[in-house]
This record gives structure tokens, sequence and C-alpha cells, in this order.
């Protein structure tokens, strides 16, 4: 059960955020919502 809830924790967007701001990695989060691109054939 200390696993899943531990999980649960790490897995909340803000923490996420927090891991990835700790550990150097020189990743942003999106401004805007993703888009499909389609390709008509």
């Amino acid at each position: 059960m200390a696993t899943t809830s531990e999980l649960m924790y790490l897995s909340k967007q803000s923490q996420v955020n927090r891991l990835i701001n700790q550990r150097g990695l020189e990743l942003e989060e999106l401004k805007e919502p993703p888009y499909k691109i389609v390709i008509k054939k």
C-alpha cells in the first residue's frame, strides 16, 4: 500500500515538475494544449 501511495504522490504534475527541476533536466511545461496532426491521403 505504501508503494502505491508513493507512486500516486510522485505522479502528480507538481511533483513531476519539482523532480525535473531538482535533477537539472531542461524540460518545459506546455503552455498550450497539444494538437493532432492529420494527414489526408
